[in-house]
């Protein structure tokens, strides 16, 4: 009784090993393939959003000032932007993000640089001594977010002077 009780045991350990599929090197034949397993890898956190545009003379213009403009979503539903722009004339440079496309007045949303309604959020652009003007600001989700940003017609604006009298439009970026 004794031993067919053991070759039952045998077999059905044997009908168990083989259904669980664990592999063995011992276990596969030579020349046969070893079952392959795939590792999943966790996915890559998403890519920040970016914004990036082009600072293009307004149409009827002879202003020749051009440069980039990038805006970068942060964590909190805000957003970092960062502007390089050539051409302006030496002093301060209002700047502002308008809620319309370029060529279209329309009020100020975001306002970089004081106007009459609004306190500014950063600082005027202004000319290096290479005859270069940079400027970057951080705007708070709880002012304007970047879903907004990225659900309408909005562009930035460089003024020809700085204050709140700024004066034209001398180069702007559609976003």
């Amino acid at each position: 009784m004794r031993s067919h009780f053991a070759i039952a045991t045998v077999a059905l350990f044997a009908a168990a090993f083989v259904a669980c599929d664990v592999p063995d090197d011992e276990t596969a034949m030579p020349g046969e393939e070893r079952p392959s397993y795939e590792i999943e890898t966790p996915p890559a956190p998403p890519a920040p959003s970016v914004v990036t545009a082009r600072f293009e003379a307004p149409e009827g213009t002879e202003s020749d000032v051009s440069g980039d403009v990038i805006l970068t979503a942060d964590d909190l539903d805000g957003f970092r932007v960062e502007a390089t722009l050539v051409g302006l004339s030496d002093g301060p440079h209002a700047w502002h993000i308008h809620s319309a496309a370029c060529g279209t007045e329309a009020p100020v949303v975001v306002p970089f640089t004081e106007t009459a309604d609004a306190e500014a959020l950063g600082e005027p652009l202004t000319n290096d001594d290479a005859g270069t003007a940079t400027g970057s600001v951080t705007v708070p989700g709880d002012v304007f977010s970047f879903d907004m940003l990225e659900e309408g017609d909005y562009s930035v604006h460089v003024h020809e002077r700085g204050g709140t009298d700024h004066g034209a439009t001398v180069a702007c970026a559609n976003l």
